[in-house]
């Protein structure tokens, strides 16, 4: 891979993080969640249900800063006593730690951060404004990217 297009890639998603981590924070600050709250709810939402260990696990390999077990236990409570967007039940095998699955509630937020996500993404697309044959291109080199970024994870 030519050295300019790693460089034009470091540039480009140096723009554009910031922005969506500001649109994200914003939606979070809006719910009344925090960014660690709302990560988590997003978890819980595409795994269906989950542990507190899936949680804690997904948070420590997110990196994310501080992601001991009580903020992690603190973000669950939250989500659960004060907000209502997660509910939580009896594991059969393991009593110890209950199934965390998302409400109604806590779904319509997520299809609202998956809805802002779409629009920053439009807006992504429509400032690249590719031609069709380059929209083809692309489609098929994120395609490939993807694939074979996902056989790299799988054999990390």
């Amino acid at each position: 891979m030519p050295d300019n297009l790693v460089e034009m890639m470091l540039t480009f998603g140096s723009a554009v993080r910031p922005y969506m981590a500001a649109e994200m924070r914003g939606l979070a600050m809006t719910a009344g969640l925090t960014e660690r709250e709302l990560d988590i709810l997003e978890f819980v939402a595409r795994q269906g249900k989950a542990t507190f260990s899936d949680i804690a696990e997904y948070a420590q390999e997110r990196g994310r800063r501080g992601a001991s077990n009580s903020r992690v236990s603190a973000a669950l409570s939250a989500l659960y006593s004060r907000h209502r967007l997660v509910d939580k039940r009896v594991n059969p095998e393991d009593q110890r730690q209950p199934i965390v699955t998302v409400t109604p509630k806590g779904r319509r937020l997520v299809d609202q951060v998956s809805e802002l996500r779409t629009s920053i993404y439009e807006k992504i697309r429509a400032a690249m404004n590719p031609s069709e044959s380059e929209a083809n291109t692309l489609e098929r080199v994120f395609q490939r990217g993807l694939t074979n970024f996902r056989q790299f994870l799988d054999q990390r």
